[in-house]
């Protein structure tokens, strides 16, 4: 049974950003600015020396606004959130990583976690668990770990293992860090080889 901790559902943000950056029009466009800055050499300065209006362009478009859901095994094969087959024994490895893109979508960040078992029909042994954040811009940070619950693992019928992390993004000049964002992953495990994995974005309460 799912721990199931309740998570406010959306983007947490410390500055809105769509509206205010909707306007924006005229000269580069806010994709042709933001690779721009970020394959500059160094990007905050490079990010400084726009214009205010480009700035905001820059904002808008690293902006996450959406997100996307892989679940893969060992080899880096996609599976789906759920597997109820049940087998004799064996071990297995299923990764999922919650993937915050924006209004293009491009991947910004992807908060992963992996869990390997190996099972018995009875139990699970062997247990390994494997938390961490990827960026994929410049200016979005893994601040790290927010939160983490385990329960079960070797010589229990299930290992259950629940994380949530922290990223932000920051750009230089007085913009500073407009958006926060919570992803959590919870991972459960069964002594039959079956598993179930479950992700959001939000706040624990």
């Amino acid at each position: 049974m799912f721990l199931k901790k309740a998570a406010l559902a959306g983007f947490v943000t410390t500055v809105g950003t769509g509206t205010a950056y909707a306007n924006e029009s005229g000269g580069k466009s806010a994709e042709e600015l933001a690779r721009e800055v970020e394959n500059a050499d160094d990007p905050e300065e490079a990010f400084r020396r726009l214009s205010k209006g480009e700035q905001k362009k820059v904002v808008r478009y690293l902006t996450v606004t959406d997100h996307r859901v892989e679940v893969t095994d060992g080899n880096g094969n996609a599976l789906t959130t759920e597997d109820a087959s049940a087998m004799a024994s064996g071990c297995k490895s299923v990764t999922a990583n919650w993937i915050g893109v924006n209004g293009s979508g491009e991947e910004l960040y992807r908060y992963n976690q992996q869990v390997d078992w190996c099972y018995d029909g009875s139990t699970v042994s062997n247990t390994y668990r494997r938390r961490w954040g990827d960026t994929d811009s410049a200016f979005w940070q893994f601040v790290g770990h927010k939160d983490n619950t385990e329960r079960g693992g070797d010589g229990n019928s299930f290992y259950e293992s629940w994380t949530q992390g922290h990223f932000r993004l920051c750009a230089g000049g007085n913009i500073g860090c407009v958006q926060h964002t919570y992803p959590w992953i919870e991972t459960f495990v069964r002594s039959d080889g079956s598993y179930t994995t479950d992700s959001n974005e939000g706040s624990q309460l």
